[in-house]
Order: C-alpha cells, then structure tokens, then sequence
C-alpha cells in the first residue's frame, strides 16, 4: 500500500479479532529526529551550535524551526533569520541576522527533545518563564460561545494525517469565523510552534485578535508560547494542568478546557466570551 500522505507511512501489522488472526497493512504517523542548527553572531564572529534535536514528524520544518526560535526568545521577528536551509535529511540550519544579540544560556536544553516534551532539560521553573512580550487586554477581543463551539469540527475537518493514523496532534491558528492555518505533528509543542512559525511569517505580532485550538491538553508550555504570540484565548480539546491556569490567569489570557461541540469549561477570563 502507498504511503497517502507526508507525514505517513505504512506497516504490516497482526490483527486479532473476532476470534482470527489477519496480517494487513497499517498506516502510523511518522516520528523521526530534527536537529536544529543554529549560525549566528557578528560577521568577523560568526559561530555555529547545534541548538536541540526534537523528534517530530517531518513536513513544514521551517515552519517549525522558526517557530520554536520565537517562543524560545532567540529571536523576536522574522527579519532575525537570514535564512532557513536543509543541511541533509533531519539535520536543518538556521542563520540569523547578523546584528542579532543570541543569548542561549537560558536556552540550555538537553540535547534530545522526545516528541511529547518541549521543555525537557530545562533546569529551574525560572528558566522556562520567560519574558513575555506582549501585553494583553483583559476584555479584549470577544468571542462568541457559537464560534466557539464551532472550533472542534473546524480542526477534525481540516486534518489530513489524523483521519489515517489517529496518531498525531494538531494547532490551529483561528478567529471567530476563520481557519488561517492549522498544522500537524506527533509533538503537541511542534504542532504549536509550526503554527507560530506560518503566522511570524504571515502577520504582524502580536496576534491579538486570534485565538489557537489545541487537539491535546493545554499545558504550561503550550500556553507560554501562546503567550509569546500575543494569543489571547488558547482552547483545548483536552485537559489543562495547574500551572496553565497559573500562568493564563496572571498574563489576562483566557483558557478553555475539554472544548465539544455543546461544552467548555473556562478556567481563566471568561470576560472575553460572550454567552
């Protein structure tokens, strides 16, 4: 069987059921490792790091690097990156501007970024609350509790590796009536920064009268690089955790939870939505 779509590839498997045995093919979603590479500093200085290899699912890397280099603080627009370019397969460069200020300390990863954590190796909670950019406005924009409600099947109508493998996260960058873009991947956290990558190239920050819908559960990370964004309502189709609240609650960001097509619980600022 043919692999369908990027992002997909096919197994043989065993099935049991029914009291028989079938051998038949299966579709999974693909996990392999990027390493992002990072060029940087004065041009008589330039130096060269590797950054952090992250398990992904590979399509719109650039996407993804530039993304997860905004929420990370290394860069703070798009005119920061000269240039994203494939070194070889699972290897990317990232050359940023030349009068760039990188400051990678509080960077400090681990080495390996496994697909389900995109704050692994970060050392003290301090490290991972970084400075966010952008002011929000309490009441400010609105959304309607329809539009709302209408996310969820805006998202599952517009994944294309999902209905195949039930394996994979998606973000989606929305307003009330708009899908501008939604992405996919095996790590929740790359679903997220592809989104943020395709909108640092497509709009002006912040985003301030955007919202992002999130298949899994809103956690601490997620709502940090919402956050970063300018994103004032983050959504999720699943659970959020603790600290999420804490950190939507203390920035004026709006958090939803276990998102249906009937329900939602609000656990921050629920001055934005309108009932």
């Amino acid at each position: 069987m043919d692999d369908q779509e990027p992002g997909i590839k096919t197994f043989s498997m065993t099935r049991y059921e029914h009291d028989a045995v079938h051998q038949i093919p299966d579709l999974i979603t693909l996990e392999s490792p990027l390493q992002i590479v990072l060029r940087y500093g004065p041009r008589e200085q330039r130096r060269v790091t590797r950054l952090a290899m992250t398990m992904r699912t590979p399509g719109q890397d650039a996407f993804l690097t530039a993304g997860y280099l905004y929420t990370e603080n290394i860069i703070h627009k798009k005119e920061d990156i000269v240039q994203i370019r494939v070194l070889r397969e699972g290897e990317i460069l990232i050359e940023l501007a030349e009068n760039l200020k990188v400051d990678l300390i509080h960077q400090e990863r681990n080495t390996y970024v496994n697909s389900s954590c995109g704050i692994c190796g970060k050392n003290q909670l301090d490290d991972i609350r970084m400075t966010i950019p952008f002011r929000l406005d309490r009441e400010k924009p609105s959304f309607r509790k329809e539009h709302i409600l209408s996310w969820t099947d805006l998202l599952s109508g517009n994944q294309r590796v999902f209905p195949s493998t039930g394996g994979i996260h998606a973000a989606a960058l929305v307003s009330e009536r708009q899908v501008y873009a939604i992405q996919e991947d095996i790590g929740r956290h790359n679903a997220v920064d592809k989104v943020i990558g395709f909108a640092l190239h497509h709009f002006d920050f912040p985003l301030k009268n955007m919202a992002i819908l999130v298949s899994a559960r809103a956690s601490f990370e997620l709502v940090q690089k919402a956050l970063m964004a300018g994103i004032p309502l983050i959504a999720a189709v699943g659970a959020t955790s603790s600290l999420a609240i804490e950190l939507a609650d203390e920035n004026d960001m709006t958090l939803i939870g276990f998102l249906k097509s009937d329900r939602f619980n609000i656990y921050t600022h629920k001055e934005r939505i309108i009932f």
